[in-house]
């Protein structure tokens, strides 16, 4: 926690999409750095949440 608490330090939290178990340490986060100023959310898995993702990729084009 000394790490996170350091505000010169970033935090990159990543998490699955739509996991509720996981969402700890996104609230850890939150403790440390309730705005969210040095912050980096990665959400994984969204495809396992999301069954069309076909406007994803339509969108990159």
């Amino acid at each position: 926690m000394q790490f996170m608490r350091d505000p010169r330090n970033v935090m990159l939290c990543v998490e699955q999409c739509g996991d509720a178990a996981t969402m700890s340490t996104l609230g850890k986060c939150r403790e440390i750095d309730p705005k969210f100023q040095r912050t980096i959310l990665v959400r994984t898995k969204l495809d396992e949440y999301y069954t069309d993702l076909t406007w994803l990729a339509e969108c990159a084009v």
